[in-house]
């Protein structure tokens, strides 16, 4: 019967097949007998009785070989968590690297600062691999947004807004604007590979606007306009949010100029039992859920045909957003971002 190759048995099994072959040897038996009744050579028998005499347990205990796991590796504990606390929670600039972002290469300057040596970047790459640090898109961010307003706004304003609502039993709307360009926002299709995939547009770009308000119970409403917004346009839209409402309404909005103007503020100030308006901190897009009903939007309000006039484009819009108004599960869903879970 053909004997099973030594060096694919488990650790254990070679470690049994070891001690056997040590067993043996102290029984008197010659090394070529043990080697073949093992399955081994000679020489290899050998290197057992050299490695037992040094004191080498492995050649018992059948303990892993070869080299421990962090053996040799070019940065040690400590660094490594200096770089990864750096990553975390700096920018390159804190540290003098001229980069706007942590890439494989502002990675690798930080790590000379703090080791003194420069590594080749596919072994960057393994170190950010085996910390889990993957390649993401960042997320933007005003430079001119003000961090202690934003706490105030979330730890403070907003749960006002939200008993008060309670108390007046008013539902709270979220309200934004957005244009939707002919273009299609599609990033990727499938074709061969080398074989660019081809769309056709009309060269010349349209756009619609729309603003529009959703709610955490899955609510949108919207109204669509070609201008720019204007004080008009804006009461106008305020007129047919409040026209079939029984309850009054908490509309949060950004701090757009035509939110303010005088004319939308005597429009409210008329209706108070109706409606009452509220702004978000300056300058701070991602703590707004209509927000995100915007990017839901660009990604696919064009997906299924790309629009050659303005009157397909309102089609588009017009039909992607009855689909939204007739599916609340997917509207609530704007609600479950990061920023704005405060708001669920």
């Amino acid at each position: 019967m053909k004997k099973e190759d030594f060096r694919k048995l488990s650790i254990s099994a070679q470690a049994a097949l070891r001690r056997v072959a040590i067993r043996g040897l102290d029984q008197g038996k010659k090394q070529d007998e043990v080697a073949k009744l093992i399955g081994v050579t000679r020489q290899t028998i050998s290197v057992w009785v050299n490695k037992r005499k040094r004191g080498d347990r492995s050649v018992i205990s059948g303990g892993l070989r070869g080299r421990k796991n962090g053996d040799k590796r070019r940065l040690d504990k400590a660094i490594c968590k200096k770089v990864q606390d750096a990553i975390s929670n700096t920018k390159p600039e804190d540290h003098g690297i001229k980069a706007a972002l942590w890439t494989r290469k502002s990675i690798n300057e930080l790590i000379k600062i703090n080791s003194g040596n420069l590594l080749p970047l596919s072994t960057i790459g393994k170190y950010l691999e085996r910390w889990g640090y993957t390649a993401q898109k960042p997320k933007k961010l005003a430079y001119e947004q003000q961090p202690k307003q934003v706490q105030e706004w979330l730890n403070n304003k907003y749960p006002e807004i939200e008993k008060e609502a309670q108390n007046q039993d008013a539902n709270i709307h979220w309200c934004d604007e957005v244009g939707i360009k002919s273009e299609s926002q599609v990033l990727k299709s499938y074709s061969p590979k080398g074989k660019t995939p081809i769309y056709k547009h009309r060269s010349k770009r349209f756009s619609i606007n729309m603003v529009s308000t959703v709610t955490n119970n899955g609510k949108l409403r919207f109204m669509l306009y070609e201008e720019t917004l204007k004080a008009d346009n804006f009461v106008e839209f305020l007129r047919r949010l409040t026209k079939y409402t029984k309850k009054k309404i908490f509309l949060i909005l950004d701090n757009l100029k035509v939110h303010h103007s005088k004319k939308v503020s005597e429009w409210v100030k008329r209706h108070k039992t109706k409606i009452a308006l509220f702004f978000l901190p300056p300058y701070t897009p991602q703590y707004n859920p209509d927000e995100y009903l915007n990017n839901d939007l660009k990604r696919n309000v064009n997906k299924k045909r790309i629009p050659l006039t303005k009157d397909e484009l309102k089609s588009n819009l017009k039909s992607y957003l009855r689909l939204l108004q007739n599916n609340p599960i997917h509207v609530k869903s704007f609600f479950k971002a990061h920023d704005v879970k405060y708001a669920a």
